[in-house]
């Protein structure tokens, strides 16, 4: 995996990491399990387009509407 993709996925939270700040340079130490190394790689093979749906379903609440059917 990139190294831009893993900086940028901890910089957003979205991995366990911790960056080492009382040295220089400052190495982010990266560590994850078998499960965690499945949903990183299914992270990375999601498009953008997909992302940026779920999120877009997500923050108007279109994503709950949907699932229920009308009455």
């Amino acid at each position: 995996m990139p190294a831009s993709t893993l900086h940028r996925w901890a910089k957003r939270g979205l991995l366990k990491a911790r960056q080492l700040v009382d040295r220089y340079p400052k190495y982010w130490i990266i560590w994850a399990d078998a499960d965690e190394l499945s949903r990183l790689m299914a992270l990375r093979q999601r498009s953008v387009s997909d992302m940026l749906h779920q999120r877009w379903k997500a923050q108007t609440g279109l994503g709950a509407a949907a699932a229920v059917e009308p009455s």
